[in-house]
């Protein structure tokens, strides 16, 4: 069971480093169970380098317009691999390793997750 955590993002490279800190720390990036993808949305990238040394997916959307978060959230969804997709804040950093338990309580009652929604 896979899940694929999805970042909208812009301009907030002091909760970027945090969050890599957080995820590296734990194992999340060597983690075949977790899929990092971070969507950009400014005039030029400024986080690719960043993103490309840990393994996290990144995409730009060229745009310094009105930070159109659903937007970007979508285009993290086709890029994903994974078998679950959960938005994830930049901002807010999980306590410990929370989503190790989360993705291990979902594994054990799958029949309470949603498959098939179509």
């Amino acid at each position: 069971m896979s899940v694929a955590l999805l970042i909208a993002y812009r301009n907030r490279e002091n909760h970027l480093k945090t969050l890599i800190n957080w995820a590296s720390g734990l194992g999340y990036f060597e983690s075949p169970d977790f899929e990092f993808i971070l969507v950009e949305q400014s005039n030029s990238p400024s986080c690719q380098n960043m993103c490309l040394e840990y393994g996290i997916k990144y995409h730009h959307v060229c745009d310094n317009g009105i930070f159109h978060k659903s937007r970007l959230l979508n285009i993290g969804l086709n890029l994903s691999n994974a078998e679950f997709i959960a938005p994830f804040d930049i901002d807010l950093v999980p306590i410990k390793d929370s989503l190790k338990m989360h993705l291990a309580i979902a594994s054990k009652y799958k029949d309470s997750l949603l498959w098939d929604i179509g």
